[in-house]
């Protein structure tokens, strides 16, 4: 097994040779680098041993009468006792890699089938089939939590909805903030609902009965007189100076021309 890179300890690498020579700790690092490439086992032959270190026989017999010490001589190889301990860590290491890269991927699986799986680390109930019921089970205090929940901070009334029913953009602003006061203010369980989306909606059609009710423009109204009662409506919130202006602008539509 080659290992990308050699662990060296040069406080222990220092202290064990500080008697080498300058050729002695040359020939003792690429013997080490080459006993790690090579899975921690060479072969005892000087002749081998010679070319690794980059030397003839004749200056490598001397060299290696003191680096022998620090080899295990065994039948027909080498080996040290360091690089093979270090070797056996990065084997362990490697192992742990490749089972927590497997779990990821158990993980990553899952995440297809659930894309709210969060944890992307592969924990020992995500490699198990998850209940149906977990699945579906929705989030604490979500409007459609079969308990019902109170008015949520993050609520926005649909303004466009408002309008498109009958409300002006100024009523319908006006009911959005009678609607945030008055639910906030209820309390018991009558002030948690299921949808809070269509009690809206039922707050805004309840609002529209009760403009009917004051005497409103009846629905079979004119385009031109539903037109100038909305904006009789929206002038009366205003001063006397904006009232003129916004006639006059009134009056030069088509259809109101003329009308008095």
């Amino acid at each position: 097994m080659s290992e990308p890179y050699l662990p060296l300890y040069v406080g222990d690498y220092l202290r064990d040779t500080g008697y080498l020579t300058l050729d002695q700790h040359g020939a003792y690092c690429l013997l080490l680098m080459r006993l790690w490439s090579a899975g921690g086992s060479l072969p005892s032959d000087e002749q081998k041993l010679a070319r690794i270190a980059g030397v003839t026989i004749k200056r490598w017999r001397p060299i290696w009468a003191d680096l022998e010490a620090f080899f295990v001589v065994g039948e027909g190889t080498i080996s040290h006792n360091r690089i093979t301990s270090e070797l056996q860590k990065a084997k362990g290491l490697h192992a742990k890699r490749a089972a927590a890269g497997a779990k990821g991927g158990a993980a990553k699986s899952l995440k297809t089938l659930d894309p709210d799986l969060a944890n992307a680390k592969a924990r020992p109930n995500q490699i198990i089939p998850y209940h149906k019921e977990e699945v579906e089970k929705e989030p604490k205090g979500s409007q459609k939590s079969k308990h019902g929940s109170r008015l949520p901070k993050e609520f926005l009334p649909d303004l466009d909805w408002a309008t498109d029913a009958g409300l002006t953009l100024s009523q319908a602003t006006t009911e959005a903030a009678q609607f945030r006061d008055y639910w906030k203010s209820v309390s018991g369980a009558r002030g948690v609902k299921l949808d809070w989306a269509a009690t809206w909606r039922n707050w805004v059609r309840n609002g529209l009965k009760r403009q009917g009710a004051r005497g409103s423009a009846p629905p079979n109204q004119s385009k031109a007189d539903k037109l100038r009662a909305q904006i009789e409506r929206e002038l009366n919130e205003q001063p006397l100076g904006t009232k003129i202006d916004r006639l006059q602008d009134a009056r030069s539509l088509p259809f109101l021309a003329g009308v008095g």
